[in-house]
């Protein structure tokens, strides 16, 4: 199903489904397969089998600590980036997970940083394992 952000746009969402179901159950071919398209629910991501998403994911979170959290010892700065990504990943995360590029409105704030630790699909490591080896 296709996410919409404002009513204006689910409504012409219902209109376009609505019109599809009207065209696929009059006989058309590619209103059939358009329907059957779209209301295919999207397959999320496959887990990366290579270290190119740890290694986006490690460049963010050592981007984050020298922008955001480079005044703590290595300890505190890997606990306060674990607690700021798992705060966002709770709240705004939901809204920013199918963006493919940083929201404008966070760009440059620790949110923004989060966002592509998230976005890298690699998961969100432990405080200790972000000390020993990624910081």
């Amino acid at each position: 199903m296709t996410r919409t952000t404002t009513v204006a746009a689910l409504v012409r969402t219902v209109r376009a489904a609505i019109d599809l179901q009207w065209l696929a159950a009059a006989g058309d071919a590619r209103a059939a397969a358009a329907l059957a398209a779209w209301q295919r629910r999207a397959e999320p991501p496959a887990p990366p089998s290579n270290g190119a998403a740890r290694r986006e994911r490690d460049q963010a979170l050592r981007a984050m600590r020298d922008s955001h959290f480079a005044g703590l010892p290595a300890r505190a700065a890997a606990t306060a980036i674990v607690e700021t990504v798992r705060r966002y990943e709770a709240g705004r995360w939901r809204r920013d997970r199918d963006r493919s590029l940083v929201p404008p409105e966070l760009v440059g704030s620790v949110e923004a940083a989060a966002w592509r630790v998230l976005r890298s699909g690699a998961g969100v490591p432990t405080a200790e394992h972000i000390r020993k080896h990624i910081l």
